[in-house]
């Protein structure tokens, strides 16, 4: 339930599979170096507008912080960390609160695979992204979340 991810202040404590992830993705070496550093200081907070449908999300790096004002399944355009705009939405899919963003600028026009799925493991709210090399094998890079 969405409910279940509004109001609170989540960490993130730790990462698995940045590198390899990144890899997957095309990123050359040096470039995924650079960003791995910045991909350590993870945040969430989700909050909903009292008067109307909708949400506003603060989504966090060393980079900076992403703000995001959204309805339910419906597409906005905003900034991705790549500093281009993007078509995003933001829907529920069973007990998943997922970001699915495509692509409208730059040299990734059209791609539509930059999907996190945010769920919650015990006490810790989880991020998962997936990308699937060439040899058809599934890399999951998964952060996990505090609140604070």
């Amino acid at each position: 339930m969405l409910c279940n991810f509004i109001g609170k202040e989540y960490r993130q404590e730790r990462s698995e599979n940045l590198d390899e992830y990144l890899s997957t993705k095309g990123v050359p070496w040096l470039v995924r170096k650079l960003i791995s550093g910045k991909m350590d200081n993870g945040y969430f907070k989700l909050t909903k507008d009292v008067e109307d449908d909708y949400y506003n999300i603060a989504l966090g790096t060393a980079k900076g912080v992403m703000n995001y004002r959204f309805q339910l399944n419906k597409e906005i355009i905003g900034k991705g960390y790549d500093g281009k705009n993007h078509k995003i939405k933001f829907y529920m899919d069973n007990d998943k609160f997922i970001e699915e963003h495509e692509h409208i600028e730059g040299d990734r026009v059209g791609e539509t695979n930059d999907i996190t799925e945010w769920s919650f493991v015990d006490t810790f709210l989880i991020a998962e992204a997936a990308a699937v090399n060439k040899d058809g094998k599934k890399v999951i890079w998964r952060r996990y979340f505090k609140a604070v």
